[in-house]
């Protein structure tokens, strides 16, 4: 293989990568946005799987029960093993 076909190529996967990871960087700056927009809604928020597992609560949620973010998972937790769910 030549070395100019090399050189080419790479070349060509760096502007690959390059493209790649401005999307990638796109996609995390929406993802933040998202995420703040969360924490700071005015509106409680629960996430949960699909087993009835809580994930995640927002701020909102926090103070309308009056728990830390992790005493709050913690509590949850607590509860689905006291009914086995």
């Amino acid at each position: 293989m030549a070395l100019k076909q090399v050189y080419e190529e790479l070349e060509q996967r760096i502007k690959e990568l390059e493209k790649e990871s401005a999307t990638h960087k796109r996609a995390e700056e929406k993802l933040r946005f998202t995420q703040f927009a969360v924490d700071h809604t005015a509106d409680a928020e629960f996430w949960m799987t699909n087993d009835a597992r809580f994930f995640y609560v927002n701020e909102a949620a926090c103070r309308a029960l009056c728990y830390s973010r992790d005493e709050l998972l913690k509590l949850f937790q607590a509860v689905r093993r006291l009914l086995s769910i």
